[in-house]
């Protein structure tokens, strides 16, 4: 029987040779596969990197793009505005225009009507003149021989002077009533000039505008339209750095995996092997006191820790060894300050966490804490647990932990 019970552990002692062996070259298969998977993770985040670098490429372009759109657009603001003023100064010009050919009409017309009372003044003058001519100074005599008193003389006298005096005063007046009404004809004619001059001016001056703005017009109709192409390619440059995201996280799983699934082999190499060394030392002591052999078989393996065994623990299932950073809802660390996560609910201290590459709502067992995951913002193997404050999260720093996935 002890030869029989030493060939049977020798057979076991074999079979546990090979299956160290065959978890041995698993762990080594996995860790070369893991170098293969960080390769495709390298390559994925410099390609992310240069889609990112793209991306901000784009957005300044857009942005550019945007700012010179704006600047045409109150351009073309500042030129309408111009245009209305142009229109108004042209209309009232039209009016003053009109006004100055009315008012040339009746200074016209003054003229001519003084021109009647001049040449009609003159007329008389010259029958007076001729009278007196003709008749000499005898009839003057006369009207003053016939005076019945001194006073009555002297009134006849003054009479004569008067009239003599009158002819000269109105032909003097009516000259300088022609002469004043010339002077503010000359004067009408060339405000009406100067008012014609600036209606061309202006005229010219709103077909300028006018070209001005239909050339605007048409550039903001072109930076529309970069805009929106630019628009498209921020668009699909987001669109790729997400679906980048995406693979990257898909990438850093499946290298979290297998080094979860290496250490597990490790792991039960390691427990293999006690549990070899615990039943040859059993063995050895069952050779030198063969009476106590049947009272204590050895322990198996898969009794030793079974739920770790499995690849999980009392948490869940075992997802690896994480970065641990924590974040508030402030402009600084999420851009807004709603505390609205990705999920849709309200970030939560204790609850709340962010990780890319597991679906929203998943519950992970980190240092005993069950969390669950709402929001978005680091990838696959970076947790990011939300604090009430910033100082809290700025006080928390970065930590490492293994990591369980609860659901």
């Amino acid at each position: 029987m002890g030869v029989l019970k030493c060939e049977v552990h020798m057979m076991g002692r074999k079979t546990a040779a090979v299956l160290l062996s065959l978890l041995l070259t698993l762990a080594i298969g996995l860790d070369c596969y893991a170098q293969t998977t960080q390769e495709k993770i390298d390559s994925k985040k410099a390609e992310q990197r240069e889609t990112k670098a793209n991306y901000q490429t784009a957005q300044k372009a857009l942005e550019s793009l945007r700012s010179k759109k704006n600047d045409k657009e109150a351009y073309l603001t500042e030129l309408n505005s111009q245009m209305e003023e142009l229109k108004e100064t042209l209309a009232k010009l039209e009016r003053q225009y009109e006004e100055k050919q009315s008012e040339l009409k009746l200074v016209q017309t003054e003229l001519s009507d003084a021109e009647v009372l001049k040449e009609q003044q003159y007329e008389d003058m010259k029958l007076r003149i001729q009278y007196m001519y003709e008749n000499g100074e005898s009839s003057y005599i006369e009207l003053l021989f016939s005076a019945q008193s001194l006073a009555d003389f002297l009134n006849k006298a003054d009479q004569i002077s008067a009239i003599a005096e009158y002819d000269r005063e109105m032909l003097e007046e009516y000259e300088k009533t022609i002469q004043i009404i010339e002077e503010k004809e000359l004067q009408v004619q060339e405000e009406e000039a100067a008012i014609a001059q600036l209606q061309s001016e202006y005229e010219e001056k709103e077909e300028e505008v006018a070209l001005l703005v239909e050339d605007t017009y048409i550039q903001i109709r072109e930076y529309e339209s970069e805009i929106e192409d630019s628009k498209s390619e921020v668009s699909r440059l987001l669109s790729q750095i997400s679906s980048q995201e995406n693979e990257l996280n898909a990438l850093i799983k499946k290298q979290k995996d297998e080094q979860a699934a290496a250490a597990l082999a490790r792991k039960k190499a390691e427990e293999e092997k006690a549990a070899r060394q615990a039943a040859a030392a059993q063995n050895g002591a069952a050779q030198k006191t063969p009476e106590k052999t049947s009272e204590k078989p050895p322990s198996s393996s898969g009794n030793s820790e079974p739920s770790k065994s499995q690849g999980s623990s009392s948490s869940g299932k075992y997802l690896g060894r994480f970065k641990l950073t924590a974040y508030c809802a402030c402009e600084k660390c999420c851009g807004k300050s709603d505390g609205i996560t990705a999920s849709g609910t309200k970030a939560t201290q204790g609850r709340t966490v962010a990780m890319g590459g597991i679906p929203l709502g998943t519950k992970i067992s980190i240092n005993g804490t069950v969390y669950t995951v709402e929001d978005r913002g680091t990838v696959y193997g970076h947790v990011d647990i939300f604090k009430n404050s910033h100082q809290a999260a700025r006080n928390f720093g970065v930590h490492y932990a293994d990591v369980y996935r609860v659901s």
